[in-house]
């Protein structure tokens, strides 16, 4: 019996080419400007400290009198919103007729310049002995965080007062004393988070290649504690500004014709029946540089912390 062959069809032979498809690419995500998005609560923050730094830096070009200006016959003008008020002055005057807005943009400048300094100042001494510390443990460790202890102990305040009266009350000598304060604080948190680090398997890693131990410090050390650092920083100049503030208040602040929102408060604290404005006005201003700047900082903390996701 003949078996036939399947039949096999036919095949159309073309000369056109198909063309491949292909996939349309994906546009990659914007990168947000910051790692960590701020809230409606920072962006106020941010808002409020804007205009007050703005506000102390132009405060030549802000002010509507100069700060020092008297006016016996202006004495005790209240802010606008109320009757008998006078024009030229929105935040009324003071016993001596000068102006409360121009002292205050003057005065925030003074208490912004303290509160910068001071930090800068704690962060130089305090950091570099607590990274030492912590990286090379043993006596120097030891000799580092006695000191520290003693510091710490003793009432920082009281020795600030003693220097002060000694040296004289003015701006950068309030400065100085604070930031010299400060140190034991850097030390002690910088020594703390070195400790933590040295545990990490890439800094025994560094280590055991022999990478020089200054290269593992400022290379691999450093930029992970640097959000403690930042936290620490806006807490101690938030600090400053209370600590000027209150030195100010009794007397050991920035002196006259030096202006300062805590000398404001110690002009002010007899008149809050005459003029309640007068210090009521500083401090307004005082408690809402403290706020914002320790809102800001714990969002920089998070900006710069690796292990927050968002």
């Amino acid at each position: 019996m003949e078996v036939k062959a399947p039949r096999r069809k036919a095949v159309r032979v073309t000369s056109e080419i198909v063309p491949p498809i292909v996939a349309e690419p994906e546009l990659a995500p914007r990168r947000p400007l910051f790692r960590v998005q701020p809230g409606p609560v920072v962006i106020i923050a941010l808002v409020i400290f804007g205009l007050i730094f703005l506000g102390a830096v132009f405060a030549e070009v802000l002010q509507l009198h100069k700060p020092d200006d008297k006016d016996l016959l202006s004495r005790f003008k209240p802010p606008f919103w109320e009757e008998k008020t006078k024009p030229g002055y929105p935040l009324g005057t003071d016993n001596l007729g000068r102006d409360v807005y121009s002292q205050i943009l003057h005065g925030t400048r003074a208490s912004l310049v303290v509160a910068f300094i001071a930090p800068t100042i704690a962060l130089f001494i305090g950091l570099p002995l607590g990274l030492l510390a912590g990286f090379l443990g043993g006596l120097f460790d030891k000799i580092v965080m006695r000191l520290v202890d003693i510091w710490l102990a003793f009432p920082f305040i009281v020795l600030a007062i003693v220097i002060i009266g000694v040296v004289g009350p003015t701006l950068f000598s309030v400065a100085i004393v604070l930031g010299f304060g400060y140190w034991a604080a850097y030390a002690r948190i910088s020594r703390g988070e070195v400790l933590a680090a040295r545990r990490r398997d890439y800094i025994i890693a560094a280590e055991a290649l022999g990478v020089p131990r200054l290269r593992i410090i400022f290379r691999h050390i450093l930029p992970n504690i640097s959000s403690s650092l930042i936290v620490l920083w806006t807490f101690l100049m938030a600090v400053s500004i209370l600590a000027e503030s209150g030195l100010s208040f009794i007397g050991l602040g920035i002196k006259s014709p030096g202006i300062s929102l805590g000398g404001m408060l110690n002009d002010g604290r007899g008149l809050l029946e005459k003029a309640w404005w007068f210090p009521v006005f500083p401090g307004i201003v005082i408690s809402l540089l403290v706020i914002s700047v320790n809102i800001i900082g714990d969002w920089l903390r998070d900006i710069y912390d690796p292990t927050v996701k968002k």
